[in-house]
């Protein structure tokens, strides 16, 4: 499942973690362009690298999610 997610909150939350793009990639298992385009929003992203992402910042993944009506199974 694609879904959108808060590009600026992203952005923002690493930034706060002191976390370069690079280094969230290296952490988190993703391609560096992967959270560039997240960031960004130019593409929809998978829930196994939202979770991914926010197990790095130490974050609830639900933080991210555009539409936060998503729940899980």
């Amino acid at each position: 499942m694609l879904v959108s997610i808060k590009s600026d909150e992203l952005e923002r939350l690493r930034k706060k973690a002191g976390f370069s793009r690079y280094e969230l990639s290296i952490k988190s298992g993703l391609g560096k362009n992967a959270i560039s385009n997240m960031e960004k929003g130019l593409s929809k992203s998978s829930l196994v690298r939202i979770k991914a992402v926010a197990e790095v910042l130490k974050i609830d993944y639900h933080k991210l999610l555009e539409n936060e009506l998503i729940k899980e199974e």
